[in-house]
């Protein structure tokens, strides 16, 4: 290729620096390749971007100042490439921390979970709810330590710092603002919330069951194992199509038809979907059962019993 300029040029630019000076834009361009050892990204954006303008040479100037240019304008976009990435990765983990703040510990399900197809939170923190009965205790002003009850309207009221809305709050969110309620009035206002009494989490039952009503959800508790809780089904239950209500969000509801009875016969418990709380469970009743009160005793009996009516 004749002599260099520079004379130690980039490996994936050599075949473009050693160019001759009177080489035309035509055998420029022929001659501008990446070499087969590097073949790197930059090389190939460089490429694309570079566009010569016709009776381009190595002899003009002006032509060398426009290739300048065209590399000054690649490494500005390459690095504003970055800038933006790093900005994208950052209010990612904003909202992750945000969502965690809030209670918002979704653990996702993979296709192979029986429960893939509904959403909902488990191991979610305690939102407060109204009601509730909360202890405050200040560490440097022991004589703010105050039990403050949840009002109707989902509001507290806080000795010499007014009232605090703290309905819905998970505990770090209400011990946070709290604190900055208590700024203006202490120096130290680092203060520690517990929940005194609080409604535990439960889940419901209805439908075909033998004692259709509110239970507390005590641990880690399956389909099976509430309805064996409620009383277990009756003889006109629908095993077959039970359905699970689940809250997502304020005003969503998922639901989920269950076979129960497949699983039994296939006494397989790996579908035995797990319970959250709030869940409720609707057992429906069989075709049968809804149209059995109004036929006949006489002719269910002739009819139960093979004879021809």
């Amino acid at each position: 290729m004749g002599y260099c300029n520079p004379p130690i040029p980039p490996p994936e630019l050599d075949q473009f620096y050693c160019a001759r000076p009177e080489t035309t834009s035509a055998q420029l361009s022929a001659q501008f390749v990446l070499s087969p050892g590097h073949p790197t990204t930059v090389g190939r954006t460089f490429r694309g971007l570079l566009r010569l303008p016709v009776g381009f040479t190595l002899a003009n100037r002006a032509n060398m100042k426009h290739i300048a240019l065209v590399s000054i304008n690649l490494l500005v976009s390459i690095s504003l490439t970055g800038v933006t990435a790093l900005g994208q990765q950052e209010a990612k983990v904003k909202a992750n921390l945000k969502s965690l703040a809030y209670g918002e510990t979704k653990t996702g399900s993979g296709p192979e979970s029986p429960g893939a197809e509904l959403q909902g939170t488990r191991n979610q923190l305690y939102h407060i709810q109204q009601s509730d009965i909360l202890e405050l205790a200040f560490t440097f002003a022991t004589e703010f330590n105050q039990t403050v009850t949840v009002q109707p309207d989902g509001f507290i009221t806080l000795r010499m710092a007014g009232t605090l809305h703290a309905a819905d709050l998970t505990l770090p969110v209400l011990t946070a603002q709290i604190e900055t309620a208590y700024a203006s009035i202490l120096n130290q206002g680092e203060v520690s919330v517990t929940l005194k009494e609080f409604e535990h989490p439960y889940f419901l039952a209805t439908g075909e069951v033998g004692r259709p009503g509110k239970y507390e959800l005590r641990g880690d508790l399956t389909m099976l194992q509430a309805m064996a809780i409620a009383g277990g089904f009756t003889d006109k239950a629908k095993t077959s199509q039970v359905v699970l209500f689940r809250r997502v969000s304020e005003g969503y509801t998922e639901t989920k038809l269950v076979d129960m009875k497949r699983i039994l016969h296939a006494r397989n418990l790996a579908e035995d979907l797990h319970l959250h709380p709030g869940d409720m469970l609707f057992v429906p009743r069989t075709q049968f059962s809804k149209i059995e009160r109004f036929i006949p005793t006489s002719s269910l009996g002739l009819y139960l019993s093979g004879a021809k009516l």
